[in-house]
Protein backbone atom coordinates (compact mmCIF):
# COMPACT_ATOMS: atom_id res chain seq x y z
CA UNK A 1 0.00 0.00 0.00
CA UNK A 2 0.84 3.74 -0.30
CA UNK A 3 -0.43 4.78 2.62
CA UNK A 4 0.04 3.66 6.53
CA UNK A 5 -2.15 4.55 9.36
CA UNK A 6 -0.48 7.57 11.47
CA UNK A 7 -0.70 7.64 15.40
CA UNK A 8 -3.49 10.70 14.81
CA UNK A 9 -6.25 8.08 12.91
CA UNK A 10 -5.55 9.93 9.70
CA UNK A 11 -3.99 8.06 6.80
CA UNK A 12 -0.44 9.03 5.42
CA UNK A 13 1.38 9.00 1.97
CA UNK A 14 4.59 6.62 1.95
CA UNK A 15 7.12 8.84 0.26
CA UNK A 16 10.26 6.76 -1.26
CA UNK A 17 13.36 8.10 -1.15
CA UNK A 18 16.10 7.56 -4.36
CA UNK A 19 19.94 7.10 -3.81
CA UNK A 20 21.63 8.56 -7.21
CA UNK A 21 24.42 6.38 -7.81
CA UNK A 22 23.86 3.51 -5.67
CA UNK A 23 27.13 1.47 -5.72
CA UNK A 24 28.55 -0.87 -2.83
CA UNK A 25 30.65 1.29 -0.68
CA UNK A 26 29.84 4.40 -1.27
CA UNK A 27 29.65 7.52 1.22
CA UNK A 28 25.59 8.75 1.07
CA UNK A 29 25.10 12.16 1.01
CA UNK A 30 22.41 14.99 0.73
CA UNK A 31 20.58 16.12 -2.35
CA UNK A 32 19.24 19.31 -3.56
CA UNK A 33 16.52 17.54 -4.49
CA UNK A 34 13.61 16.22 -1.86
CA UNK A 35 13.84 12.51 -0.98
CA UNK A 36 17.07 11.80 -3.08
CA UNK A 37 20.42 10.92 -1.66
CA UNK A 38 23.80 10.67 -4.08
CA UNK A 39 26.58 7.62 -3.95
CA UNK A 40 29.70 9.48 -3.76
CA UNK A 41 32.03 8.22 -5.79
CA UNK A 42 35.02 9.97 -4.84
CA UNK A 43 34.71 8.81 -1.20
CA UNK A 44 34.82 5.27 -1.05
CA UNK A 45 36.19 1.88 1.49
CA UNK A 46 36.31 -1.45 0.07
CA UNK A 47 36.61 -3.04 3.74
CA UNK A 48 40.15 -2.59 3.61
CA UNK A 49 40.80 1.00 2.61
CA UNK A 50 39.35 4.47 2.20
CA UNK A 51 39.84 6.13 -1.33
CA UNK A 52 39.43 9.77 -1.54
CA UNK A 53 39.90 11.78 -5.03
CA UNK A 54 39.49 15.02 -2.91
CA UNK A 55 41.47 16.62 -0.07
CA UNK A 56 41.14 15.22 3.80
CA UNK A 57 40.88 17.75 5.86
CA UNK A 58 41.07 17.52 9.75
CA UNK A 59 39.57 20.77 11.61
CA UNK A 60 38.40 21.43 15.26
CA UNK A 61 37.08 25.21 15.22
CA UNK A 62 37.33 24.71 19.09
CA UNK A 63 41.22 24.49 21.17
CA UNK A 64 42.01 21.03 20.30
CA UNK A 65 44.27 18.89 18.80
CA UNK A 66 43.58 16.24 15.64
CA UNK A 67 45.39 13.22 15.53
CA UNK A 68 45.96 10.39 12.53
CA UNK A 69 46.91 7.49 14.49
CA UNK A 70 48.64 4.87 13.10
CA UNK A 71 48.60 1.55 15.72
CA UNK A 72 50.49 -1.72 15.02
CA UNK A 73 50.98 -4.83 17.56
CA UNK A 74 54.58 -5.44 16.03
CA UNK A 75 56.14 -8.61 17.41
CA UNK A 76 59.64 -7.63 16.65
CA UNK A 77 61.91 -4.62 16.41
CA UNK A 78 62.95 -2.90 12.72
CA UNK A 79 58.99 -3.61 11.77
CA UNK A 80 57.22 -0.75 10.62
CA UNK A 81 54.35 0.76 12.60
CA UNK A 82 52.67 2.79 9.96
CA UNK A 83 53.52 4.71 6.71
CA UNK A 84 53.02 7.85 4.56
CA UNK A 85 53.28 7.35 1.29
CA UNK A 86 53.71 9.41 -1.71
CA UNK A 87 52.96 7.98 -5.12
CA UNK A 88 53.29 9.35 -8.38
CA UNK A 89 51.35 7.48 -10.92
CA UNK A 90 51.36 4.53 -8.57
CA UNK A 91 54.63 4.37 -7.53
CA UNK A 92 55.86 4.61 -4.45
CA UNK A 93 58.76 7.24 -4.22
CA UNK A 94 58.90 8.62 -1.23
CA UNK A 95 57.14 7.61 2.39
CA UNK A 96 57.68 7.99 6.36
CA UNK A 97 57.97 5.27 8.53
CA UNK A 98 57.84 5.07 12.04
CA UNK A 99 59.67 1.73 12.74
CA UNK A 100 59.82 -0.40 15.80
CA UNK A 101 61.95 -0.20 18.33
CA UNK A 102 64.62 -3.04 20.22
CA UNK A 103 62.25 -3.26 23.28
CA UNK A 104 59.84 -5.80 21.94
CA UNK A 105 58.47 -6.31 25.53
CA UNK A 106 57.24 -2.64 26.70
CA UNK A 107 56.72 -1.50 22.78
CA UNK A 108 57.82 1.79 23.96
CA UNK A 109 60.43 3.56 21.45
CA UNK A 110 61.27 3.26 17.68
CA UNK A 111 62.40 5.13 14.73
CA UNK A 112 61.51 7.72 12.63
CA UNK A 113 62.74 6.83 9.23
CA UNK A 114 62.58 8.77 5.84
CA UNK A 115 62.97 6.88 2.22
CA UNK A 116 63.24 8.43 -1.19
CA UNK A 117 63.90 7.18 -4.73
CA UNK A 118 66.57 8.13 -7.51
CA UNK A 119 65.32 7.19 -10.68
CA UNK A 120 65.98 3.39 -11.97
CA UNK A 121 66.76 2.63 -8.16
CA UNK A 122 64.64 0.59 -5.16
CA UNK A 123 63.45 3.24 -2.69
CA UNK A 124 65.88 3.67 0.06
CA UNK A 125 66.21 5.28 3.34
CA UNK A 126 67.59 8.54 3.62
CA UNK A 127 67.81 10.06 6.96
CA UNK A 128 66.79 8.58 10.63
CA UNK A 129 65.82 10.22 13.78
CA UNK A 130 66.12 7.74 16.60
CA UNK A 131 64.87 7.41 20.01
CA UNK A 132 67.22 9.74 21.28
CA UNK A 133 67.16 11.85 19.18
CA UNK A 134 70.20 11.35 16.70
CA UNK A 135 69.94 12.12 13.11
CA UNK A 136 71.16 10.03 10.00
CA UNK A 137 71.45 11.32 7.17
CA UNK A 138 72.10 9.60 3.90
CA UNK A 139 73.33 6.33 5.69
CA UNK A 140 70.40 3.78 4.35
CA UNK A 141 70.98 2.25 8.12
CA UNK A 142 70.72 3.45 11.80
CA UNK A 143 73.46 1.82 13.36
CA UNK A 144 76.64 3.85 14.93
CA UNK A 145 74.98 6.97 14.35
CA UNK A 146 76.54 8.98 17.38
CA UNK A 147 75.12 11.33 19.35
CA UNK A 148 74.38 14.09 17.41
CA UNK A 149 73.78 14.48 13.60
CA UNK A 150 75.59 11.84 11.37
CA UNK A 151 76.28 12.55 7.82
CA UNK A 152 77.34 9.35 6.08
CA UNK A 153 77.85 9.19 1.57
CA UNK A 154 79.34 6.31 2.71
CA UNK A 155 80.12 3.27 5.10
CA UNK A 156 83.72 3.13 6.06
CA UNK A 157 83.26 0.74 8.73
CA UNK A 158 84.81 3.25 11.27
CA UNK A 159 83.04 4.35 14.53
CA UNK A 160 83.09 7.50 15.94
CA UNK A 161 84.92 8.37 19.30
CA UNK A 162 82.53 9.02 22.12
CA UNK A 163 84.03 12.52 22.69
CA UNK A 164 83.99 14.10 19.63
CA UNK A 165 80.31 12.19 18.16
CA UNK A 166 77.99 15.01 18.11
CA UNK A 167 78.30 15.80 14.44
CA UNK A 168 80.02 13.09 12.59
CA UNK A 169 80.87 12.94 8.59
CA UNK A 170 81.36 10.16 6.95
CA UNK A 171 82.57 8.18 3.75
CA UNK A 172 84.68 6.29 1.85
CA UNK A 173 87.16 8.46 -0.05
CA UNK A 174 88.05 11.89 0.37
CA UNK A 175 85.31 14.15 3.40
CA UNK A 176 85.03 17.08 4.56
CA UNK A 177 83.24 20.17 5.18
CA UNK A 178 82.95 23.56 3.55
CA UNK A 179 82.15 26.79 4.97
CA UNK A 180 81.54 29.30 2.01
CA UNK A 181 81.18 32.62 2.87
CA UNK A 182 81.14 36.23 -0.05
CA UNK A 183 84.41 37.38 -1.45
CA UNK A 184 84.73 39.58 1.58
CA UNK A 185 83.45 37.87 3.89
CA UNK A 186 84.05 35.29 6.46
CA UNK A 187 83.65 32.14 7.64
CA UNK A 188 84.67 30.76 11.20
CA UNK A 189 84.82 27.92 13.69
CA UNK A 190 84.24 29.37 17.36
CA UNK A 191 84.85 27.21 20.38
CA UNK A 192 83.14 28.75 23.33
CA UNK A 193 82.53 27.87 26.89
CA UNK A 194 79.75 28.82 30.09
CA UNK A 195 82.02 32.38 30.40
CA UNK A 196 82.70 33.40 26.48
CA UNK A 197 81.17 31.53 23.71
CA UNK A 198 83.90 32.75 21.35
CA UNK A 199 87.01 31.70 23.42
CA UNK A 200 88.55 30.07 20.44
CA UNK A 201 88.26 30.76 16.97
CA UNK A 202 89.65 29.72 13.74
CA UNK A 203 88.58 32.69 11.12
CA UNK A 204 89.46 32.59 7.62
CA UNK A 205 88.87 36.43 6.07
CA UNK A 206 88.53 36.25 2.43
CA UNK A 207 88.64 39.66 1.82
CA UNK A 208 92.62 39.44 3.01
CA UNK A 209 93.18 35.70 2.09
CA UNK A 210 94.09 35.12 5.99
CA UNK A 211 93.82 32.37 8.57
CA UNK A 212 93.54 33.71 12.10
CA UNK A 213 93.63 31.70 15.23
CA UNK A 214 92.07 32.89 18.35
CA UNK A 215 92.77 31.85 22.19
CA UNK A 216 91.09 33.86 25.27
CA UNK A 217 89.13 36.19 22.68
CA UNK A 218 92.42 37.64 21.02
CA UNK A 219 94.28 36.89 18.13
CA UNK A 220 97.90 35.28 18.47
CA UNK A 221 98.44 34.94 15.28
CA UNK A 222 97.72 34.66 11.67
CA UNK A 223 98.92 33.34 7.87
CA UNK A 224 98.04 36.28 5.66
CA UNK A 225 98.13 36.94 1.76
CA UNK A 226 98.04 40.63 1.68
CA UNK A 227 100.90 42.23 3.09
CA UNK A 228 104.60 42.45 3.32
CA UNK A 229 104.65 39.21 5.13
CA UNK A 230 102.91 37.44 2.47
CA UNK A 231 102.51 33.45 3.14
CA UNK A 232 104.26 33.69 6.61
CA UNK A 233 102.80 33.44 9.84
CA UNK A 234 102.26 36.88 11.38
CA UNK A 235 102.44 36.59 15.35
CA UNK A 236 99.81 39.05 17.27
CA UNK A 237 97.06 40.66 17.43
CA UNK A 238 97.73 43.01 14.41
CA UNK A 239 94.97 44.48 11.98
CA UNK A 240 94.24 42.81 8.37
Amino acid sequence: SSTFLAGDSSYKTVSGTTINNNADNRVITGSGTANTLEGEANFTFDGTSIYSQANLKLEHTGDAMRIIRLDADRGAGGNSLGDIEFQWNGNVNAKISGIAGNDTTNKDDANLDFFVRESGSAIARAMTINKDGVVGIGANNNADLGSGLHIRTADSGASANAESDELVLEGTAEVGMSILSATDGSGTIFFGDSGDNGAGRLVYYHGANAMRFVTASTERGSFRASNANSGSLVVGGTSW
